[in-house]
């Protein structure tokens, strides 16, 4: 019994948030690197990402994709 809780704690841990200092580079590069997994999937026939990865890949396409918009917009703000 003592051994599944402490599983369940180290599992728990998956779960913590950490602040991270990403640049929008940072976040493209990461993009990036999910989209060719993903093409590479269609290619092999085989599931590389997780359910817990295909949502990461969906949060990081919509913050990168927002904070272009928005950083298309300041530019031509005067």
């Amino acid at each position: 019994m003592m051994h599944a809780v402490a599983l369940e704690k180290k599992l728990d841990i998956l779960k913590t948030g950490k602040p991270l200092d990403l640049s929008l580079n940072d976040i493209r590069i990461i993009v990036g690197c999910f989209r060719a997994v993903a093409y590479q999937e269609e290619l092999d026939g085989e599931q590389y990402l997780d359910a817990d990865a295909l949502a990461l890949k969906a949060r990081l396409e919509s913050v990168y994709r927002t904070s272009l918009n928005e950083d298309g917009e300041n530019t031509n703000s005067p």
